[in-house]
């Protein structure tokens, strides 16, 4: 059975204690590149055509031309800006390992090993939408004088939706994109940002694995919440590997 990972931090015991994963939006996550491509112009008269197409009041002369190509900077840094944000008013990302040993990972998303890991059972109905992130040195393009760029601007490309550069490699992510308006939502307080979350089956719960720094009490509250709602997974324990840089772990 294929496994993904979830890596948690200490408050990530609302995930099992809910029965719920969150679904972020891209524009907060730690990623600069995050769902952006690089937005070019490689061709001025054909960038000229698709304007002309748009704006009938252009006309076919070299003043207009160059007073709209005078334009292409002002435009790609306003795509740049505004590109990311407004994917991220209608999409969210699931974002998971297929891995579960990674020493990077367990530091920083589990919190210095202080949190935990969750296996899910990946052939449960709500993770079919998951897909490997393939990983580049460059990043891919948007060029605003093809027209197909600007059919399927706004729609979930590939290319960029599970794109990510090399230096990320090691996190052998895969991820799920979902539209917002179908996640149940909360906020902090009355005024605070929207959160989003995906509700889970508890037989999607293959595993969790405590870290080293795990506190007795987190350990105690997860172990708990898995014998009375999960009863099949398994809860494990990691620790340092007596040999190599490396955690290992054995069922509690």
């Amino acid at each position: 059975m294929p496994i993904a990972y979830k890596y948690c931090g200490p408050t990530g015991i609302a995930i099992l204690q809910h029965l719920e994963l969150k679904v972020t939006p891209p524009d907060e996550f730690n990623d600069l590149f995050e769902f952006l491509p690089s937005f070019i112009c490689s061709n001025e008269q054909a960038y000229y055509a698709l304007c002309r197409k748009r704006n009938p009041e252009l006309r076919n002369n070299w003043i207009d031309f160059y007073r709209t190509i005078a334009d292409i900077p002002e435009i790609l840094r306003r795509l740049e800006n505004n590109h990311l944000r407004t994917i991220s008013k209608t999409l969210g990302v699931l974002c998971m390992s297929k891995r579960a040993d990674s020493l990077q990972m367990w530091g920083h998303y589990a919190k210095s090993h202080k949190g935990f890991v969750i296996g899910f059972d990946t052939s449960a109905d709500i993770f079919q939408g998951l897909r490997d992130v393939r990983y580049f040195e460059n990043r891919p393009v948007f060029d605003i004088s093809r027209a197909e760029e600007w059919t399927h601007i706004t729609e979930v490309r590939p290319d960029l939706c599970f794109a990510k550069s090399a230096k990320w490699r090691y996190e052998e992510e895969q991820r799920a994109i979902f539209h917002l308006a179908q996640l149940k939502t909360r906020r902090k307080g009355l005024w605070g940002p929207k959160s989003y979350y995906l509700p889970f089956p508890p037989d999607a719960v293959h595993s969790v694995i405590l870290g080293a720094k795990c506190t007795v009490r987190l350990a105690t509250g997860i172990t708990a919440i898995v014998a009375a709602k999960m009863p099949r997974a398994v809860v494990s324990r990691a620790s340092r590997d007596n040999n190599e840089y490396a955690v290992t772990w054995r069922s509690v």
